[in-house]
């Protein structure tokens, strides 16, 4: 049996599509205000804290701190765009920290898509 020197370290593992910089892009269909699931992992028995940490457009989103959900606060509109640059790509940075203080960050691009009228 192996034996283990230090728990499995603080991990992202959602969202997938994870990129060599640490960054992931998802796509989101205008009029839905769901975005995506947040994950992380931890040692067992861990607490897991979520929360918007940086980004031009983070003011736009709500990030529940224990269940990882990310949404909207407004409905996105493909055709009036109100993130920062106004091309339906809406950046934010979110962190999970844990019960050690432990934390990861992840950069994530939100883009909003047209859906027929």
């Amino acid at each position: 049996a192996e034996i283990y020197d230090t728990p499995p370290a603080l991990t992202i593992v959602s969202p997938e599509g994870i990129h060599p910089d640490n960054s992931a892009f998802i796509q989101v269909a205008e009029n839905s205000v769901n975005v995506t699931q947040v994950a992380a992992e931890d040692v067992p028995g861990s607490t897991l804290i979520y929360r918007l940490q940086d980004g031009e457009d983070r003011d736009k989103f709500l990030l529940d701190e224990n269940t990882g959900t990310l949404r909207f606060k407004e409905v996105p509109d493909w055709e009036d765009p109100k993130d920062a640059d106004a091309n339906n790509n809406y950046m934010l940075l979110w962190q999970v920290l844990n019960s050690n203080g432990d934390a990861r960050s992840q950069f994530l691009v939100v883009q909003v898509t047209d859906l027929p009228e």
